[in-house]
């Protein structure tokens, strides 16, 4: 391992210069080459990190390559904090050990597997810890066996984020979602019997509980302006807060660009704030009492060049009517989920929503 940095000079973010989106951005435009070997002097002082990283960004899509791209699953000990904490769809893992032997266990399904970084949201300094929300394609062949059936030799497409927090080179704490389901519609398996197989992740993990969407007979609480209401986290945060936990699918028409582009769950993509409005209509009609809580949103950007916003939320319902998902169960769920919301003159133009719906389904299936 590299020398690690001691400085102890305090480190900001500079989330609004066009240096960092051309970083960010490295990926996006093929160049895998300049993304792994970055030039210039370092732009973040990043103490205890390894001197060669010139940034967070740097870090973050280096440790993924080496890990996963070439198959170095040991340095996961060197950037992995010994007590991790991990939480995905199915609970919190704690400890560097989990990281390892669950990493393992996807590769061994998907050995050839690729992670083409489509971009990094980022915020920190060294008093307070790196947060980055990494937004990855996965492409991967079913050559072994998974965590649901032998190698069915198929192809496969998905997308998944990972939020961390870092300090002194180590990861002490992850938030981890895919879209599981696109991963096992993809492999020709029915994603109705595979949830069965999992459904007893969640005889232990946490209890959902009553939703708390109202206080009471009260309506749910209008989001407030902090900043402008063209600024990123204040467009983001109502829609999370006054669309989706407001039920005001009337400023749908207000927030989205006319033509939008939304990711969404197996591998769909849908085009037109209409669209958007259709899917969530049918979503939130299965959940009657869908409740929408944000944990974390920051963003990089400026005006010139819009913003992209990282949104970190969980939903929690209960399965009472017809949709996408079935018969209603009457069963309860609480479902993480990460989105990246692109963001230009105060409204959004694309933005990635991803959750498991496969941890969704095994939370409602008949396991009969």
């Amino acid at each position: 391992m590299a020398d690690k940095k001691s400085s102890d000079k305090k480190s900001t973010s500079k989330v609004d210069t066009k240096q960092d989106i051309m970083q960010q951005s490295a990926l996006k435009r093929g160049n895998i080459t300049e993304v792994l070997n970055p030039q210039g002097p370092a732009k973040h002082d990043m103490t205890g990190f390894e001197e060669d990283y010139v940034d967070f960004v740097d870090f973050i899509l280096r440790i993924t390559h080496r890990i996963w791209e070439m198959g170095d699953m040991g340095y996961i000990y060197d950037t992995y904090q010994h007590n991790c904490r991990i939480h995905s769809a199915y609970g919190v893992s704690y400890g560097v050990e989990e990281v390892v032997s669950g990493s393992i266990a996807v590769l061994a399904g998907f050995p050839d597997r690729r992670l083409i970084g489509e971009d990094v949201i980022w915020k920190g300094n060294n008093d307070e810890g790196w947060y980055s929300s990494h937004l990855i394609q996965n492409i991967a062949t079913n050559l072994g066996y998974s965590s649901w059936a032998p190698p069915t030799g198929k192809k496969v497409r998905y997308l998944a984020i990972a939020d961390v927090v870092a300090r002194n080179n180590y990861i002490f704490e992850e938030w981890l979602v895919r879209d599981t389901g696109a991963m096992v519609r993809q492999m020709g398996l029915d994603i109705f019997e595979v949830a069965k197989l999992v459904s007893t992740s969640f005889d232990q993990e946490f209890s959902t509980g009553e939703t708390d969407r109202l206080a009471g007979q009260a309506p749910p609480q209008t989001y407030e302006i902090r900043h402008a209401p063209d600024h990123p986290e204040d467009v983001a945060r109502r829609v999370y807060q006054d669309i989706w936990n407001g039920r005001r699918f009337n400023l749908i028409k207000e927030l989205y660009e006319e033509n939008c582009e939304t990711h969404l769950p197996n591998d769909v993509t849908i085009y037109s704030n209409n669209h958007f409005k259709a899917y969530l209509l049918g979503l939130i009609g299965m959940f009657p009492d869908f409740a929408m809580s944000v944990e974390n949103v920051h963003w990089n950007g400026n005006e010139e060049e819009g913003y992209r916003v990282s949104v970190r939320w969980r939903f929690r319902g209960t399965h009472r009517h017809n949709g996408w998902y079935g018969k209603p169960s009457g069963k309860p769920v609480n479902v993480l989920g990460i989105s990246h919301v692109h963001i230009r003159n105060g409204k959004v133009w694309k933005e990635f929503i991803v959750f498991d719906e496969l941890a969704l389904l095994a939370q409602i299936v008949d396991k009969d």
